[in-house]
């Protein structure tokens, strides 16, 4: 996984991925637990509040798996915290000599499903509530004789899950958002990471002139090189707050939080001024979090696409288009 979950409604594949994922985890765990009572009822006496959760584990999965594009992130976090609960009694109600003292495995699925799905702030509160949940319950239960030991054991293994998992979901992370030619974040950056800002911001699309050209007459190694410095150059111009990453080919995006049109105007005539021996051509405008960022992106790249049709953008009067500010009523 390389995006987490954060109530970005533009995250809402990804969170109907996450819902199955949650469903397919919730099922799986209930069928293990009851096949793992219907072999066990055989050679001793089984509570009947197990079954019952791993029933009620069961309907909660499915109901999340067949209504999965009805759920919300708060729903996830809730489902969590239930099974860490539902995980926490059968153990205090278990002993040494049951089978239910095997569902502390689930403290792992549970700690792998929040650290690979939820941003590392959030996932470290169901780490929490799975550490104090396995202490309540290995320290009150009455069949459990060696409650520090236990305690000590479950709570390594989760945390060592919860470190290695959070590495490995990292290192996709960093490899899946950059752009390996100009170092740049690249797209899916943007999608997963970028939207929405929090505040009133800029929007810009760029395009080089004449890169296909620079391509066809010097070769693609120098379109690369020429594409890596011109990344450095204008990563320079940039705020540390702005994000400026590679749109697709020879075009760029840029967004810049809390920004005036005066501002992001100011920006795009600075990194006119570096793009020798091209020329770039821009459509901008700046919003509110609350406009569609689909129809803001459609009318950047009308303006672009305007400024590219002059025959020789060689001012920055003619290369850099403003879109009216789009509102949301």
């Amino acid at each position: 996984m390389t995006r987490y979950l954060d109530g970005n409604v533009f995250q809402q594949d990804f969170l109907n991925e996450a819902s199955t994922w949650l469903s397919l985890l919730q099922i799986g765990a209930s069928i293990i637990s009851l096949m793992t009572i219907f072999l066990a009822i055989y050679n001793q006496q089984i509570l009947a509040i197990y079954a019952e959760i791993a029933a009620f584990v069961l309907f909660l999965g499915v109901a999340t798996l067949v209504f999965k594009r009805l759920i919300r992130v708060w729903m996830l976090h809730v489902q969590l915290a239930i099974g860490t609960i539902l995980v926490s009694y059968v153990l205090y109600r278990s002993d040494r000599t049951d089978p239910a003292i095997l569902v502390a495995v689930f403290y792992a699925w549970i700690v792998i499903y929040a650290f690979s799905f939820m941003p590392p702030r959030h996932a470290l509160r169901h780490l929490e509530l799975v550490l104090l949940g396995a202490a309540i319950a290995f320290g009150t239960g009455a069949g459990i004789t060696s409650p520090l030991g236990d305690w000590l054991f479950i709570s390594g293994s989760a945390i060592v899950t919860a470190a290695f998992t959070l590495r490995l979901v990292t290192r996709l992370a960093n490899v899946s958002h950059t752009d390996q030619l100009t170092g740049l974040p690249n797209r899916r950056y943007v999608e997963d990471r970028v939207w929405p800002p929090n505040a009133t911001f800029g929007l810009a699309l760029i395009d080089l002139d004449r890169f296909k050209e620079l391509n066809d007459t010097e070769g693609h190694i120098a379109g690369d090189y020429t594409l890596k410095r011109l990344a450095d150059e204008w990563r320079r111009e940039l705020r540390s707050g702005d994000t400026l990453a590679r749109w697709g080919g020879d075009e760029f995006l840029l967004v810049m939080p809390n920004s005036t049109t005066s501002e992001l105007q100011s920006v795009l005539e600075r990194l006119f001024d570096v793009c020798h021996p091209l020329s770039l051509s821009a459509g901008f405008t700046t919003a509110t979090p609350e406009t569609p960022l689909d129809e803001l992106l459609r009318a950047c790249d009308e303006a672009l696409y305007k400024a590219k049709a002059r025959a020789e953008n060689l001012s920055k009067a003619t290369a850099i288009i403003k879109v009216p500010r789009i509102e949301t009523y």
